[in-house]
């Protein structure tokens, strides 16, 4: 078995986020980060409410899809389905759920600030690269590794605990060490955030 030391788990997912970013522009990581706070959210208080929503819905839509209030006896056919095991109820359907959940809301404020902050790339060879400062490529750099290492922080509490393959990762220190270095990364998105809003001003003022 492979032992995986935590700091190179970080180590690795700053460097992946920091890359990321370096092609990206400030904006557009922001919102990954706000996308990543929301889901860290939904992670830790709205587990419950999201869970009984889901399963909610799955028994209505299947009422809808047997005739609903057209059926022969609504009421039974409704006591019946709730009879029935939920759409989400083991520990791995949740997993599964919330992960998936946070996954596609981080995706989708990306693809949010891709829309509303378009700007026109221009060919770099086989890429295509966006024409900004060194410093914008440069917070955008900053926020992309911050962003990576809060997502490392979000999902390893859910799913480390479950993994159990041939790497060996010592979850406890791992979460440990993400959170006693959680205070200066929050610090350093305030940083940045304050730079970018410094850049904005003198832009606007040019």
């Amino acid at each position: 078995m492979v032992s995986v030391e935590p700091c190179w788990i970080i180590l690795g997912a700053v460097i992946l986020g920091g890359i990321f970013g370096l092609f990206q522009i400030p904006v557009w990581q922001g919102c990954v980060t706000v996308g990543i706070i929301v889901g860290r959210m939904l992670l830790t208080w709205g587990q419950g409410v999201v869970i009984g929503w889901v399963n909610r819905l799955y028994v209505m839509s299947r009422f809808a899809l047997q005739g609903g209030l057209t059926s022969d006896d609504p009421g039974t056919l409704l006591a019946e389905l709730r009879r029935l095991p939920p759409l989400v109820g083991t520990d791995k359907e949740v997993l599964r759920l919330m992960v998936g959940l946070f996954s596609l809301l981080v995706t989708c404020m990306y693809l949010f600030g891709r829309w509303r902050f378009r700007i026109r790339p221009r060919p770099f060879g086989p890429l295509l690269i966006y024409e900004v400062s060194p410093v914008s490529r440069l917070l955008a750099c900053g926020l992309g590794a911050i962003n990576g290492y809060l997502i490392i922080h979000s999902l390893a509490p859910f799913l480390l605990p479950q993994t159990e393959t041939v790497v060996k990762v010592p979850s406890g220190q791992l979460i440990s060490l993400l959170d006693r270095n959680l205070i200066p990364i929050l610090i350093g998105f305030a940083l940045i955030t304050i730079v970018i809003g410094l850049q904005a001003s003198g832009q606007s003022e040019d």
